[in-house]
């Protein structure tokens, strides 16, 4: 607003706020005066709040969560890598080219499914115990950066950068986390915690101990589940 607009506001404000005082204790106008004079601060305290709501700016957010179901899971994570995805992000439309250049880390855990990747046989009559598991998988994939790292944002000259281009970025680091090679370092290191773990566990009972893991030590898409079988 400019000051003639703010002057008229103002003095229309002081108008409402007036009358608001008089119909308040029900005065007469030679009253009105020194009522006002009496109670100045509920007046000022009318007339700037009133002005406020006035010309300012409000906004309202209001955020509500709910619960779209619990169930039980087993899983068993022996393994966690830090891993960098970088992306050089490029979209060329009629000839113009905008681009984000960007980084990111994640945590990875890797490990198995207890209800669908591990199988247990017990032999009581040997004391041996045979454990079947796949191949570990990916269990999370959590953010270790805030937020993703921009090092470079450049709009083309008729193509602009929006925001889904940057959702497009966030899938595409994460992707490049959940492909990173380096996790076959963090599969073997949790197909060896898987060995010691079930190690110790059934030689506290005498058991001795077979595994048996299905292919190589990659990470894979897991079959379906095998039950827990106990056998004479």
């Amino acid at each position: 607003m400019n000051a003639k607009q703010i002057l008229a506001v103002g003095i229309s404000v002081v108008l409402v706020v007036l009358a608001l005082a008089a119909y308040r204790i029900a005065a007469t106008p030679g009253q009105l005066a020194g009522v006002v004079s009496r109670d100045y601060k509920w007046t000022l305290d009318k007339v700037a709040g009133m002005v406020t709501n006035w010309g300012g700016d409000k906004v309202t957010v209001h955020v509500q969560g709910d619960s779209l179901g619990v169930k039980p899971i087993g899983e068993l994570a022996l393994a966690k890598i830090r891993v960098r995805s970088i992306v050089n992000y490029l979209d060329t439309r009629h000839l113009s080219t905008k681009r984000i250049i960007a980084h990111e880390a994640f945590d990875v855990k890797i490990g198995w499914d207890m209800n669908s990747d591990i199988a247990i046989v017990v032999h009581p009559a040997t004391h041996t115990v045979v454990i079947s598991a796949a191949r570990p998988r990916i269990l999370s994939v959590t953010h270790a950066d805030e937020k993703p790292c921009i090092l470079l944002s450049e709009d083309g000259v008729l193509n602009k950068l929006t925001p889904e281009d940057m959702v497009q970025v966030q899938n595409q680091l994460e992707n490049g986390a959940r492909a990173s090679g380096d996790l076959r370092e963090g599969a073997n290191t949790a197909i060896d915690g898987f060995r010691r773990y079930f190690t110790a566990l059934f030689q506290m009972e005498g058991y001795a101990v077979t595994f048996d893991f299905t292919g190589t030590n990659s990470l894979y898409i897991p079959p379906p589940a095998v039950p827990l079988e106990t056998s004479p």
